[in-house]
């Protein structure tokens, strides 16, 4: 079997079925569907053992408890078939042309592939579009690295990324991550860290073939005060557990960097959404700019002092 879709199930009875559509749909057919019940309160199970009846590419694998996103995701992975994976949220779709578009651009020892996605509703002016890096399968390490790390608009997160199965397996087993630690924020920055630690070839599809949707209903969407504390919390032990992992070259080493600086930008964006007062939100924007540099975060931060703390991009 080529390829294993896997998918973490959660109270998502809502948008379960759109994304199953979009999946039973796909002109390739030679794949299974993943779902990993992370034991919600909804009906969304009930929902796939419905399809199931007349789909056997649809499998569920039921975890004991609620473990969070990235053991449910792991779950998945281990009890996968296929020779690559391909994550998806529930939430969202794939275009229904996506893996015969990723069959075609399979070789001999391929550890990832990286292609494009969109987001619905559509990103706003001051967001940043997605993209991939333009990867050919023939980058040294090295280069494989820096071509990715300074791919700015590159999703960190698990959309629009295929990995081979036994590749995943063991950045999993480096990762060691305790069956006690639940992760449900930031987690798939955690997993991107441990792929590119190990990737070694990589190629890439610009065509946007993952639907990313905006759901309001998401945690990560959601910003009520103690989901913000929690978040926050989640992101600061991130950032330990990358810390703890040791690095046996400089390359590596700079990648950590740049992944729990990521992670630090991740938790000032947490703090000024709680923040009300003008000058600790001209401070966020400040340190933001300072450790990013870039163009985007200078116009959001002329935009907050010109309208004097009106408008928060």
């Amino acid at each position: 079997m080529r390829f294993s879709i896997v998918l973490p199930v959660y109270n998502v009875e809502r948008y379960i079925e759109r994304c199953l559509f979009s999946l039973q749909g796909q002109t390739y057919t030679d794949f299974e569907m993943i779902f990993v019940d992370d034991c919600g309160s909804d009906q969304s199970i009930k929902i796939i053992e419905k399809h199931a009846e007349s789909d056997p590419r649809i499998r569920i694998v039921r975890n004991k408890q609620n473990l969070g996103t990235y053991h449910a995701r792991r779950a998945g992975v281990f009890s996968a078939k296929g020779d690559y994976i391909v994550f998806v949220d529930p939430d969202d779709e794939l275009e229904l042309e996506t893996l015969s578009t990723l069959s075609r651009k399979v070789e001999s020892n391929l550890d990832a592939i990286f292609f494009g996605s969109r987001r619905v509703p559509a990103p706003k002016r001051w967001q940043a579009k997605r993209s991939v890096p333009l990867l050919y399968g023939n980058e040294e390490k090295q280069e494989l690295l820096l071509k990715t790390i300074n791919c700015k608009k590159m999703s960190k997160g698990t959309e629009g990324k295929v990995f081979a199965r036994i590749f995943l397996e063991k950045v999993y087993k480096d990762l060691k991550v305790s069956l006690e630690e639940k992760l449900i924020y930031g987690e798939d920055k955690l997993l991107f860290f441990g792929v590119m630690v190990r990737l070694n070839k990589a190629v890439s599809v610009s065509d946007e073939l993952y639907i990313y949707h905006k759901n309001n209903s998401s945690i990560t969407v959601i910003n009520t005060n103690e989901l913000l504390i929690d978040k926050v919390q989640q992101l600061q032990n991130l950032i330990l557990h990358i810390s703890d992992l040791s690095m046996d070259s400089h390359d590596k080493n700079q990648l950590k960097d740049f992944i729990i600086n990521d992670l630090e930008v991740d938790i000032l964006n947490l703090r000024l959404t709680a923040s009300f007062e003008f000058q600790e939100s001209l401070n966020i924007y400040k340190d933001i700019f300072n450790m990013r540099k870039s163009i985007r975060d200078f116009i959001k931060l002329m935009c907050f002092i010109i309208t004097i703390g009106k408008v928060k991009l």
